[in-house]
């Protein structure tokens, strides 16, 4: 099935993941209603605290939740439901369509299998390539993401490596199969500064060069902004806020948002930062109203008792009730 730039690669309406309580029969909710779409040749980016659920959302995605979950909504890819698919569609999705690139290359990679056999593992034993065209493949791909001397590097066992060059790395594992879609799981956190910018200038390129969608989780509010078109932000297994990155990051129409541009250190001035006052807390915690009511400095009685809906403010997807009012009384700055 083909699909257009303006059609939707991945849609993702109010899904909702329930996983087994600590008490028998009890359920708890990681994932409360999230609605995001990715188009061909788009990067998205997922931010929030730690525990907000955006690793479980990409579990969603390739039907990887632990044993017992349960959900609901819609997840399409190429308008395919991928709740639905049967065992030998979800294995062809897993194996052709879809590609993870994970935060801690070292700890994915078997230490006792060189760099080849870990690259080819996936692609020859789902049947998708010979062992000979898939080592071929990923040295030219090596080379692509500027790994010299690919030949070599694929003898190689991953402790000979350095982290910037198993990070590239996953990234040939994933493009491998040429996917439709890459699901990067903050792929750079254990980089420093310079190398993280040198691998999200592979990925970028290597995403539009090849059309490819990608969901990208961070917690580095900069990065997503240097790597993103959209932006949406979660707390609490719900997206507060999303729209264009630039028009988000300029100007946080949500509580939660300007708060967390609000906490992060400015290259370029010295300033106190802004701490969220309060914890995080997860979906299964949350009442009824606004998932952010206890930590918000704006929240009056209707933001604990009704939960808000996302609606179009200026062209950026918001829940807040408030957020027309507040808007000038947001920490990050006023809105355009």
């Amino acid at each position: 099935m083909s699909i257009t730039d303006q059609e939707s690669l991945l849609e993702i309406k109010n899904l909702q993941v329930d996983l087994p309580g600590p008490r028998k029969g009890t359920r708890k909710t990681i994932i409360q209603d999230v609605s995001l779409s990715i188009r061909a040749g788009e990067a998205v980016g997922l931010v929030g605290e730690s525990g907000s659920g955006k690793s479980m959302t990409t579990k969603a995605i390739m039907r990887l939740l632990p044993k017992g979950a349960e959900t609901r909504g819609t997840l399409n890819y190429k308008g395919r439901q991928i709740l639905t698919m049967s065992s030998k569609e979800l294995l062809n999705y897993r194996s052709h369509e879809v590609s993870k690139i994970y935060q801690d290359s070292r700890s994915h990679m078997n230490p006792l299998l060189t760099i080849g056999d870990f690259l080819v593992e996936g692609v020859v034993s789902s049947g998708a390539m010979t062992r000979e065209a898939a080592m071929t493949k990923s040295a030219q791909l090596m080379e692509e993401v500027g790994i010299m001397s690919p030949q070599a590097r694929l003898a190689q066992y991953p402790h000979q490596l350095s982290g910037g060059q198993l990070q590239r790395i996953m990234i040939v594992m994933a493009l491998l199969p040429n996917p439709g879609l890459i699901l990067a799981d903050e792929p750079t956190a254990a980089l420093d500064m310079t190398v993280q910018s040198e691998v999200m200038a592979i990925l970028n390129e290597q995403l539009h060069s090849r059309n490819m969608g990608m969901l990208f989780i961070t917690h580095d509010l900069d990065l997503a902004a240097a790597v993103t078109d959209t932006l949406a932000v979660m707390y609490a297994g719900v997206i507060v806020e999303q729209g264009p990155t630039q028009a988000l990051y300029d100007a946080p129409r949500h509580p939660y948002t300007a708060g967390l541009l609000a906490s992060r250190p400015s290259p370029t001035e010295v300033k106190k930062l802004v701490a969220i006052p309060g914890q995080p807390i997860s979906a299964s915690e949350s009442g009824q109203g606004c998932v952010f009511e206890k930590r918000c400095a704006f929240s009056v009685e209707r933001c604990r008792l009704e939960r808000p809906a996302l609606r179009n403010i200026d062209g950026q997807m918001v829940a807040c009730h408030r957020a027309e009012e507040i808007v000038d009384r947001l920490p990050a700055g006023r809105a355009a």
